[in-house]
């Protein structure tokens, strides 16, 4: 039987988060943008197929679910217990005024300080976690299971929550989610305790939103651990794919606890991209360093054959590398599939820079140019993995063969 998965959904962002206010219990709308971040995100938790979408009854929770319900073809279920934890009379403050006059509320509404720990007039941490989890209890009483049930609430709210789902020693640095932002949770029946499989994940397109996170001081980075990581991400990414790499095989692999991952990278998509970027990056040292150069004393086919096999004897020495940039997975989708594409364009970008050194032809048939070499480099590797036994050399030799045929139309 497939495990029972939960998901928390953080709203997009409010009109609230947007002028940095506290709202706690504050019934506020979506902000323009906050609709953008939840119709991003909805797109990709539909994958999830969930049967059942749950909601606070605050409207920027509300509508953030209804994105996902309309997906999905359902309804949503509003429960005032999902609602955010009551802050009292930092309701409606600035933040800026809130650190003025409280310069620990940070720790407070992390639920991390034990001595005035309760704004006046607001909710215990321990006064939320009970109402969340006696909503979730309903909730999951009406979930089938193997099914997938989605909660859209607020930062604190879900934070106290998966705290004491997984219990503490899983949840040491875990920060709030973002705006949009979901958590992952997993059991294999209703007896087995839950287990963290992904935390603060979204769509690409919120990935600035991490900056407004007023909720919690971002981590101190360690640059050695930091590469560790992406070390080890991008190994196993490459080897078993994005979709078959879960952040705790990472942990795993890495000697680390979910936690630090999350504290370095936000989510799996973010330590994805990481790699990704990485991986390109020294692609491109790798051909740099081949000391490839335009000269008037080769002929454009000896040019492109020399580009050639530089290039399929970097994907010879690293195919890991090549993989990741390259990756066919298609479970990339919404805003992650775009940011990926992103990346994957610089390459493209990069060979209409060299183009622009041998010839003066239009820009549009100049980038077209561009777009056409790197799919023929791209596709010439996968004929390679197909058929291993082709000589590298005769791989160069074709390559030459069709650019420089086909860049006759630029002069070049």
């Amino acid at each position: 039987m497939n495990p029972t998965r939960l998901v928390f959904w953080r709203h997009g962002e409010s009109e609230y988060n947007r002028s940095r206010r506290i709202q706690g219990t504050i019934d506020v709308r979506l902000s323009p943008l906050g609709t953008e971040q939840a119709q991003a995100a909805a797109v990709r938790l539909a994958d999830f197929s969930p049967l059942r979408v749950f909601s606070s009854d605050l409207t920027r929770a509300r509508q953030t679910a209804e994105q996902l319900a309309t997906l999905v073809g359902g309804s949503v279920s509003t429960d005032e217990r999902f609602r955010e934890r009551g802050l009292g009379e930092w309701e409606d403050m600035s933040y800026d005024a809130l650190l003025e006059q409280w310069p620990h509320a940070l720790e407070v509404l992390r639920g991390s300080r034990a001595s005035d720990s309760v704004p006046s007039g607001g909710e215990h941490p321990d006064t939320v976690v009970a109402r969340v989890l006696d909503g979730l209890a309903d909730a999951l009483g009406s979930t089938a299971p193997g099914e997938t049930l989605v909660i859209t609430a607020h930062g604190l709210a879900i934070l106290y929550a998966v705290r004491n789902l997984i219990g503490d020693a899983d949840a040491a640095g875990l920060k709030p989610l973002s705006n949009a932002h979901w958590t992952v949770l997993e059991r294999a029946d209703r007896e087995a305790p839950w287990r963290l499989i992904d935390h603060n994940s979204g769509a690409a397109v919120l990935a600035d939103d991490a900056a407004k996170d007023t909720t919690v001081t971002p981590p101190r980075r360690r640059t050695n651990r930091r590469s560790h990581v992406v070390d080890v991400a991008e190994k196993l990414f490459s080897t078993t794919g994005y979709s078959n790499t879960s952040v705790e095989d990472i942990a795993r692999a890495a000697g680390l606890t979910r936690p630090v991952i999350y504290q370095y990278f936000g989510s799996k998509e973010g330590l994805l991209i990481e790699c990704i970027r990485r991986a390109r990056a020294q692609l491109h040292e790798h051909l740099e360093a081949a000391g490839v150069e335009l000269s008037p004393d080769v002929t454009p086919y000896e040019l492109w054959k020399l580009r050639g096999d530089t290039y399929f004897r970097t994907v010879e020495a690293n195919p890991g590398l090549w993989a990741l940039v390259y990756s066919n997975d298609t479970t990339l989708s919404g805003g992650l599939a775009l940011e990926v594409g992103r990346l994957r364009e610089g390459t493209i970008l990069s060979i209409a820079d060299r183009l622009r050194a041998m010839t003066d032809a239009d820009e549009e048939l100049l980038l077209a140019s561009a777009y056409a070499i790197s799919g023929i480099g791209e596709q010439l590797v996968r004929l390679w993995q197909r058929n291993p036994d082709i000589p590298r050399a005769r791989l160069a030799e074709h390559y030459a063969a069709i650019v420089s045929g086909g860049l006759t139309a630029l002069g070049r």
